[in-house]
């Protein structure tokens, strides 16, 4: 091997040293961000339930309220929902006579 070849084969050693270096700091950054992604996308996951749990307990509490007539500011808004909730039982009674006559055709 010649002296320039040397040189060359040095050069080389010492930039392929440095792809390892940066491929090792990079694949253990990948892997921090990867687990900070998982813990962000955990925490979201959470918040949105909690967003649902609240969303639904301010509706069940503002039907309740409308129930009860405390703070009635428009009718047509409160007979919509007053329909709904109607609605919603009358779909609850018609399956279970569906699922009372299922039961007695198979008796």
């Amino acid at each position: 091997m010649t002296h320039d070849d040397e040189i060359l084969f040095d050069a080389f050693e010492e930039k392929l040293r440095m792809l390892m270096d940066a491929h090792g700091r990079l694949k253990a950054e990948n892997l921090e961000l990867r687990s900070r992604l998982h813990n962000v996308e955990g925490a979201l996951q959470a918040e949105q339930q909690r967003y649902a749990e609240l969303n639904s307990s301010y509706l069940s509490l503002k039907d309740g309220r409308v129930l009860e007539g405390i703070n009635v500011e428009d009718v047509s808004s409160t007979r919509a929902r007053l329909t709904r909730l109607v609605r919603e039982v009358n779909r609850c009674i018609a399956m279970l006579n569906a699922d009372t006559a299922f039961e007695i055709e198979n008796e």
